[in-house]
C-alpha cells in the first residue's frame, strides 16, 4: 500500500549545525530552530537559514523556533514560579534562551523572535505543575492576541 494524503504536506526540519541548516534550506519546507539557542545564536541561524534558502532558490514556508515558557500573571509572579527553576539550571540551557514573565513580557520577547525573521513559536513549559501550566496557556492565548493585533 502506499497511502497518500489528501492534502500537500508540509515537512519542516530540525536543525543547528550549519550543514544540517543548509540542508533543511535545501530539502525541507521550513525549519525548526534547537529550543537552546541564545537570541544571538537564533538570530545568526535564521539568517544563515533565509540565506542559504535564497541560494538554493527556496522559498521556505516556516522558519520556526521552539522556546520553553511561563507566562505568569504577573512579573513577580513569573518569577516566583520560573525563577528557581532557571537558577538551578533547566535542562541546562542558557536563562536567554528561556522566556518567561507577563503577558507583556513575553510578548516583547516573542515579538524579537518574529523580528529576527521567526514564523513561528513552538512552545513547552518550564514548569511540570498543571495548575500552573493551565494558567500559563491561559495567559498564552492573550500573549497570542497581543501579537495578532500589533
Amino acid at each position: 500500500m502506499a497511502l497518500r494524503p489528501a492534502e500537500p504536506v508540509e515537512y519542516w526540519i530540525g536543525a543547528s549545525a550549519d550543514v544540517s541548516i543548509d540542508r533543511a534550506a535545501r530539502i525541507a519546507d521550513g525549519w525548526l530552530a534547537s529550543p537552546g539557542q541564545t537570541p544571538e545564536m537564533a538570530r545568526r541561524q535564521a539568517d544563515l537559514y533565509r540565506e542559504r534558502c535564497a541560494k538554493h532558490g527556496r522559498t521556505p514556508s516556516a522558519v520556526a523556533i521552539r522556546r520553553d515558557i511561563f507566562v505568569g500573571g504577573s512579573p513577580d509572579a513569573a518569577e516566583a514560579v520560573a525563577g528557581p527553576i532557571v537558577t538551578r539550571g533547566y535542562r541546562g540551557f542558557d536563562p536567554a534562551a528561556l522566556v518567561w514573565g507577563s503577558v507583556e513580557q513575553v510578548t516583547e520577547k516573542f515579538r524579537a523572535l518574529a523580528a529576527m525573521g521567526y514564523t513561528d513559536v513552538i512552545v513547552r513549559h518550564l514548569i511540570d505543575d498543571q495548575g500552573e501550566v493551565l494558567g500559563s496557556l491561559e495567559r498564552l492565548a492573550a500573549v497570542r492576541e497581543a501579537l495578532r493585533s500589533a
